[in-house]
């Protein structure tokens, strides 16, 4: 399976300077490996408000009776150059998506 995301979000302009930076989190129920999604040496064409948080590309083993289901935890930091670092509240978000049998 390949997976990407990217995150829509303006805090950097509405804080007026700064730099966005997305992290996001994937675990599986069929065998509870984790995933990061990076978005080293990647090209994708995105919007102006858009920050791509990466990809990854990993295997799903298959076992009968079991729906496979992938947990994503995902965020981002205001990384502001000169003052500090801001984490917004809520810290993360989570969302779970079932896959289909194929």
């Amino acid at each position: 399976m390949y997976l990407s995301a990217s995150l829509v979000c303006n805090a950097a302009k509405a804080y007026g300077s700064g730099k966005i930076v997305p992290w996001c989190k994937i675990k599986n129920n069929i065998d509870n490996k984790k995933y990061v999604l990076e978005s080293n040496g990647e090209s994708f064409i995105l919007r102006h408000d858009e920050v791509l948080i990466g990809s990854s590309s990993f295997l799903i083993p298959c076992k009968k009776n079991i729906l496979p289901v992938l947990d994503i935890e995902a965020g981002y930091f205001l990384h502001t150059g000169y003052t500090r670092i801001i984490r917004p509240f809520p810290g993360s978000l989570t969302r779970q998506i079932t896959l289909n049998k194929f």
